[in-house]
């Protein structure tokens, strides 16, 4: 937790969704000032944008 820098806006991402889940909780639950978005399944729509 001594890494993810509390004093900024964290987006956690995953290619399928589970463990992004799994680690904005985590992160969530541990630093309740940090402001976490979980970008889940939506990371398929930047990967798949046309260049």
């Amino acid at each position: 937790m001594e890494e993810v820098p509390a004093d900024k806006t964290v987006v956690m991402h995953c290619a399928g969704g589970y463990r992004s889940a799994a680690g904005f909780s985590i992160l969530q639950a541990s630093l309740p000032q940090t402001q976490v978005f979980d970008l889940s399944e939506a990371v398929n729509e930047f990967k798949n944008k046309p260049k």
